[in-house]
């Protein structure tokens, strides 16, 4: 019991710590603070890396813990390259494409699943999206393109995952991976289509919210 118990405040506090270090990066975003950005943003998603790391039994090979580790620190790179300058958005796009194909791997890791109408479901959404977003696009339609697919296949595979298991951990998963199309949904609209009011702010708390329950699906 006792071991059980310092496990739960060990995680509850390196929650806490990664709650932290993101309201001072949303603080950064709301006060224009630059060097807040630079600084927590890259702690935030290091700390959340930590998670499978220092919380998850499961031994490192080829399984789900270290699958989504790689993702996370992908992941990271993604934050990284969207931290600077436009040019670099390209990069941080096919850092975060990666990262979803090691999700992905991770959410399959015991078998794809067969198609289904969720899968539709998930597609349709992607394609709903694309066009919404495409409009004002010229030469990142291809890329924007492949990334909605992989996002809709992630959020799919990890939905499917929880429902065919119905397992809790894989219910972080799956809701982390709804709130990444969130997240990416209204980024892209803010940059392909027209300005969001607070944009940073929502991006930001669903991307890493995201990412935590992600984490957290490790943790058993």
């Amino acid at each position: 019991f006792l071991p059980l118990y310092r496990d739960v405040v060990y995680m509850i506090f390196h929650s806490l710590l990664i709650l932290s270090t993101v309201c001072l990066m949303l603080y950064g975003e709301l006060m224009r603070k630059l060097n807040f950005r630079y600084i927590f943003k890259p702690i935030s998603i290091f700390l959340i890396i930590l998670i499978p790391i220092f919380h998850s039994s499961a031994p490192f090979a080829i399984n789900y813990k270290s699958l989504i580790v790689i993702g996370l620190i992908f992941s990271m790179f993604g934050d990284i390259f969207l931290m600077f300058r436009a040019k670099y958005f390209i990069y941080g796009l096919i850092a975060f494409l990666i990262s979803h194909f090691w999700y992905i791997g991770a959410f399959t890791h015991n078998g794809f699943p067969k198609l289904s109408v969720l899968w539709v479901g998930f597609i349709i959404l992607g394609i709903i999206i694309y066009f919404i977003i495409s409009k004002n696009m010229t030469k990142m339609k291809i890329p924007v393109l492949i990334y909605t697919f992989t996002i809709a296949m992630m959020a799919w595979t990890s939905t499917e995952l929880y429902i065919s298991t119905e397992n809790i951990r894989f219910f972080y998963s799956a809701f982390g991976a709804v709130l990444f199309i969130v997240s990416d949904g209204v980024l892209a609209f803010n940059k392909f289509r027209r300005s969001i009011k607070n944009e940073r702010i929502i991006v930001l708390s669903t991307y890493f919210t995201a990412q935590w329950l992600i984490a957290i699906s490790t943790v058993s």
